[in-house]
Formats: structure tokens, C-alpha cells, sequence
């Protein structure tokens, strides 16, 4: 289990990025796990079909803490239509593909080993683009 909490994990629990509220956003989205009780709250300004400002609150779990705050951290400044493909490609990650993400997004390919934290993994991303 040691494993799964790795320091890059470790560091977005600690200090995650783009924590808080925006003032003004677009929309708002909050999502929960009844697995874990993960609660994330995504607070997100879109100008042109494009994340120009992303912040984030909640009560998570330490997965579900780092997992959010490194996809805040990668999708702000891009494109929903990109983004939807990263996320595609997170989750097949998760799923035990071979895909080569950017370095932080490939630490959390640890969590295929623990089916159960998957979903808490998914959580945000499943939250910020809803199809």
C-alpha cells in the first residue's frame, strides 16, 4: 500500500494545486464517491470553449485529492475537445493500457492495483466534462 502514496501523490495532498473558489465561473460541478465519500466541488471558467481559470474544494480522500489536483494543473488552458481526450486516456491508464502520459499522470497508474480507488481517481474528471 506504501506504494500507492507515493511523494508526487503525497505532495498535491499537502499543497494541492488551484484549491479554493472562483468568484465568477462558468459553471459549477460537484461530485461524490459512495465508495470512499470522496465529496470535490470544481469550480471552472470557460471562454471560448477553452479552461481559462479552474479551482477546486472538497473533503477527499488522498487519491482523490492528488488525482484532482493534477488535473486541474494539466487541463488549464485547453480545449474541452483535448481535454475529453486526455481524460479518455487517463482513464484507459487506470484501466492497465500502456499509455505514456505526461510524468505526473503516469504516477497514478499505481491505482490499477487497487481496483477499489479507481473511482476515486475517475472522480473529478468524471465530474468536469459530463457527456
Amino acid at each position: 500500500m506504501q506504494r500507492l502514496y507515493q511523494e508526487t501523490i503525497l505532495k498535491h495532498v499537502k499543497n494541492p494545486h488551484y484549491y479554493g473558489t472562483l468568484d465568477n465561473p462558468s459553471y459549477t460541478e460537484e461530485g461524490r464517491s459512495m465508495i470512499c465519500g470522496d465529496y470535490v466541488k470544481l469550480y471552472v471558467q470557460i471562454v471560448e470553449d477553452k479552461i481559462t481559470d479552474i479551482c477546486f474544494d472538497g473533503d477527499s480522500c488522498a487519491i482523490c485529492t492528488a488525482s484532482t489536483s493534477i488535473m486541474v494543473k494539466r487541463v488549464k488552458g485547453m480545449k474541452i475537445a483535448d481535454i475529453k481526450i486526455l481524460r479518455d486516456k487517463f482513464f484507459g491508464l487506470l484501466e492497465g493500457k500502456d499509455l505514456d502520459l505526461d510524468s505526473e499522470l503516469n504516477v497514478l497508474a499505481v491505482i490499477q492495483e487497487f481496483p477499489s480507488r479507481i473511482s476515486c481517481a475517475k472522480l473529478a474528471w468524471e465530474i468536469l466534462i459530463k457527456e
